[in-house]
């Protein structure tokens, strides 16, 4: 419900973790404007974390929320299926 998706965000967003997946199968991923740089967040460790792997596509993997994290289930689903994938930004 709202209230419970308002409340997470708000807990994830003091330990600034921006990103947050809603719903099931890592399909919807929110983000919060941090007003702030967050070094880590864009490093290469975090790129090579979450790039493409056979395990990050197994439903039972558990991949934290983050931008790139979407993008190669985009990119991996293109390839996959050898057909266009589309991301919908909003804000």
């Amino acid at each position: 419900d709202e209230q419970t998706i308002l409340h997470n965000l708000n807990e994830r967003y003091k330990r600034k973790q921006i990103y947050t997946w809603v719903g099931a199968g890592r399909s919807i991923l929110l983000s919060l404007n941090p007003y702030e740089v967050i070094p880590e967040l864009y490093d290469d460790a975090t790129m090579q974390f979450h790039k493409s792997s056979e395990d990050a596509l197994k439903p039972d993997k558990w991949v934290p929320p983050h931008v790139f994290a979407i993008a190669n289930q985009a990119y991996d689903a293109m390839i996959a299926r050898s057909k266009d994938q589309s991301l919908l930004v909003n804000g």
